[in-house]
């Protein structure tokens, strides 16, 4: 993950840095190297293949998060790190039980949630 967004960043700032679009340009099973991202408002990990959301550092500017098409299950709870996310796309990844995604009610300004192709979506007033 960390040579990709090298690849991406290159030379600029990281303080200046708003915006991060990782979408199927690296595999890694858990988040690393954002630590020196602190200012993104955006930041899209679509298909990269997480499987943890451990590692995710302190975003407290993050509006948007996209982590659709990997492979979570678990571990929304450190999304938490990220407490102004108004939009977060986790479609298409095994989340299986109502108590997986509890921690999302932490996100107060959260408006936009999908959970499109995720196990969840199949019990009966999910969205309750």
């Amino acid at each position: 993950m960390e040579e990709a967004i090298h690849a991406i960043v290159g030379k600029r700032n990281p303080l200046e840095i708003t915006e991060l679009n990782l979408d199927n340009r690296c595999k890694a099973s858990k988040i690393t190297g954002l630590d020196t991202f602190p200012n993104l408002e955006s930041l899209s990990m679509n298909g990269i293949g997480l499987t943890s959301l451990e590692g995710i550092p302190p975003l407290n500017h993050l509006k948007q998060i996209e982590l659709s098409d990997n492979r979570l299950t678990t571990g929304l709870e450190h999304l938490t790190n990220a407490p102004k996310v108004e939009m977060l796309k986790l479609g298409g990844n095994q989340i299986s039980n109502m108590d997986n995604i509890k921690p999302l009610a932490n996100l107060t300004s959260l408006k936009n949630l999908d959970l499109f192709e995720n196990p969840v979506t199949r019990v009966e007033k999910y969205r309750e």
